[in-house]
């Protein structure tokens, strides 16, 4: 970490949110990206994908985890597993394209195969060309290399050391948060995926915050009268940005009339036309997004040190998500996020540019927070720096 971060520049870091200043542009760039992949990513619960990608046993999905390559396998009984993406012979990847209904996982090159709960069961031609097993071959210690795995929500998580706390116990603080919503028979329909020109911290810090709404989002404060914004905060486990917005009286905006209307509600209805939302970064690469009517869940995964490629599902409660007679409202509700997210992409380019930018530090003094705003920024970055020197 010295090879990155000065002990000035981690004391500036530790600063008061209005005093401190922000991570130096080295800390965007691929060779701290290597570190991360063997010291931030390995050790925290990362969300990856989602379990209704693989709803029944059999179902196959290969992702990538910075790097990292992951097959979620939903075993014959049902149970949601993670392995390596790695044949234990010559490492080859075993899975490319997800896959249905398979009984089996079968490597592409030499055809080792090995069954739904990752034990080798095959190997075939390995002893001649009539011979499928070899004396010097202990097939009982090739298994898969197998990952720890959680869920919430649809949410896939996995932990890639083993050694992170218990999920339920880490992801307590946000599920305590949110308890007001409720979650259960939430169905999905709908989604996009997105890639941002950036380092994915780039990516949350960009997400974590609602200063830059006024200027690079308009359409979603169309309407409001006043806004009560707050930050929520359990380190390394979530950033939370919520507000609590009024409307005018005839304001057609998404939040509290219009094309929601007849969509039921996940939260409460005891607020009136004042309604609480919630947008959260969960600690490294998950964010949710609590509205009234609705929840968006997505995942943030980098592909290198330069790029994010982001996947957004939408849910909505009971039946809804099947009623053909709000295929609109549906379709209207993915396409106005979409547009907000798309909006992003030249900040999280330039941003992402600027920090090559060589010197940059010692010409403008570091990157500042807006302390009524950026709070969880700031905690962010201290989190990444706080679990790199663990």
């Amino acid at each position: 970490m010295s090879s990155f971060l000065t002990s000035d520049e981690i004391e500036a870091l530790e600063r008061p949110t209005g005093k401190a200043r922000g991570l130096p542009g080295r800390v965007y760039g691929a060779e701290f990206f290597k570190l991360e992949q063997e010291r931030l990513f390995p050790r925290s619960w990362c969300a990856v994908g989602f379990a209704s990608d693989v709803p029944n046993p059999g179902d196959i999905k290969p992702v990538e985890l910075a790097g990292w390559p992951v097959l979620l396998v939903r075993g014959g009984d049902g149970r949601l597993q993670a392995f390596l993406n790695i044949c234990r012979h010559r490492a080859m990847r075993l899975v490319s394209d997800p896959c249905k209904n398979v009984r089996s996982i079968s490597c592409p090159w030499h055809k080792w195969t090995y069954d739904l709960e990752g034990t080798l069961i095959g190997t075939p031609r390995i002893g001649g060309q009539q011979c499928n097993v070899d004396p010097e071959i202990d097939m009982s210690d090739l298994s898969l290399q197998s990952i720890e795995v959680a869920q919430w929500q649809d949410l896939i998580f996995v932990n890639l050391d083993g050694r992170a706390p218990p999920f339920e116990a880490h992801i307590a603080p946000w599920v305590e948060l949110v308890s007001d919503y409720d979650l259960e028979a939430l169905n999905s329909f709908g989604g996009f995926e997105l890639e941002y020109p950036g380092n994915w911290k780039i990516t949350v810090e960009g997400a974590v915050e609602d200063y830059h709404l006024f200027a690079c989002h308009p359409e979603v404060l169309s309407g409001v009268l006043d806004s009560e914004p707050a930050t929520h905060w359990s380190p390394r486990c979530f950033y939370a940005v919520s507000s609590t917005r009024r409307y005018e009286a005839d304001a057609d905006v998404t939040e509290k009339h219009g094309v929601h209307d007849r969509l039921p509600r996940i939260r409460s209805a005891d607020e009136g036309i004042a309604e609480t939302t919630y947008f959260a970064g969960l600690f490294p690469t998950g964010f949710v997004q609590l509205r009234v009517h609705y929840l968006i869940l997505a995942t943030a995964l980098p592909d290198g040190p330069d790029r994010t490629r982001l996947v957004f599902k939408f849910f909505y409660k009971g039946d809804v998500a099947a009623d053909p007679s709000l295929a609109e409202t549906r379709d209207k509700i993915v396409d106005e996020w979409q547009l907000i997210f798309e909006q992003d992409i030249p900040y999280m380019k330039y941003v992402h540019l600027n920090h090559k930018c060589p010197d940059i530090r010692r010409r403008l003094g570091g990157t500042r927070y807006a302390p009524a705003w950026e709070k969880n920024v700031h905690r962010f970055d201290r989190d990444v720096v706080a679990v790199m020197e663990d």
